[in-house]
């Protein structure tokens, strides 16, 4: 089971691509919505008492780091509660926020770190800004240095639109010389995508295949789905994947929080907090109305086809993924046969 929990909505940076946008809230979780959050964490854990899969926990926000203390009650109290499996902690956070405390508890506790990094200064300096306008960089590139120093493998986690992407090879092969090994490119699904700036994308992904084949260990996201994935079966947002807001609303995922008609439930009515009913709404989207998805070889693979709450907030149709989906995916499929090309020839 996954729940995604934003210990806060508040957040120290306004980056120019947050899919939050202008309703970023100044909300912070607080104790009894924190207790409320562990209850419903175990109710739906006795839903299903022979599931022994690692329990995911994902610190998000906003900027988690800004309520800390709330991060650390809820480690303290589910480690405490949840005796029968593994629990697995991640975060992402935008890595401006670091202390002695917090250096040691993501050294620690957390399992999967990622910082939200563009690669080269001027990338993500033009993005990644304070609210004084002025960029993050050289604060992010330090306190990365003092992690990676301690041992903390960082994941670095790069988003590139239409403005950025001349740059994205050029900010791989800078970070991974920083000394980040494992690097995600994440492609905006929000931008305003053309003809040339995905031949540009194009471009860029060919000279990373390129340099991939030249450092072989260096893990590179070239591509989170490739021909030898498994089938992506149905979204489970909503079944055992949540994510709770600073206020106890529930949401499928993080694409849905502050959209009121993607809320499924409550953590303040209790043990019956969810509404079946918009679960089961959500449930019976399917993409048996689009015949070019239906039709098209990738159909099983796709997350285009997966993530239909994207769909409806890009395209307003929960069967209609937006274009850059259905291009990243044939361009997923160019780049393994490449890979595979080069490791068998």
């Amino acid at each position: 089971m996954n729940f995604t929990i934003l210990v806060t909505e508040d957040c120290n940076l306004s980056c120019k691509y947050c899919y939050e946008g202008n309703n970023k809230k100044k909300s912070y979780m607080n104790l009894e919505t924190a207790d409320g959050v562990i209850e419903f964490i175990l109710n739906e854990m006795r839903k299903n008492p022979e599931d022994k899969h690692p329990l995911q926990i994902v610190f998000h926000g906003g900027e988690p780091l800004l309520n800390f203390d709330i991060i650390k009650y809820l480690d303290r109290s589910i480690s405490k509660l949840v005796v029968d499996r593994q629990i697995s902690y991640h975060m992402t956070t935008n890595g401006t926020i670091l202390n002695d405390e917090i250096k040691n508890f993501i050294k620690n506790k957390i399992d999967s770190f990622s910082i939200s990094i563009d690669g080269i200064k001027e990338s993500h300096d033009e993005n990644r800004v304070f609210s004084n306008g002025l960029g993050s960089y050289d604060l992010v590139i330090k306190n990365a240095k003092k992690l990676l120093n301690e041992g903390v493998q960082i994941r670095a986690r790069m988003t590139f639109n239409e403005h950025n992407v001349n740059n994205l090879f050029k900010s791989v092969v800078n970070l991974y010389k920083f000394g980040f090994k494992y690097i995600v490119p994440a492609i905006d699904s929000y931008a305003n995508w053309d003809d040339d700036s995905l031949e540009k994308l194009s471009n860029e992904i060919d000279k990373l295949i390129e340099f991939k084949k030249e450092n072989r260990h260096a893990e590179i996201s070239l591509t989170e789905i490739n021909l030898l994935n498994k089938k992506k079966g149905d979204c489970f947002g909503g079944i055992c994947s949540f994510t709770i807001d600073s206020k106890g609303l529930i949401y499928p995922c993080t694409f849905a929080v502050s959209k009121e008609d993607y809320i499924i439930g409550d953590i303040k009515r209790g043990k019956n907090c969810l509404d079946e009913d918009k679960i089961n709404e959500l449930k019976k989207v399917n993409f048996s109305d689009n015949k070019d998805c239906l039709e098209c070889t990738r159909y099983d693979y796709c997350s285009g086809v997966r993530c239909k709450i994207l769909n409806k907030l890009v395209t307003g149709n929960y069967n209609l993924p937006p274009y850059i989906a259905c291009f990243e995916e044939h361009l997923n499929v160019r780049i393994t046969k490449k890979l595979l090309d080069y490791c068998y020839s």
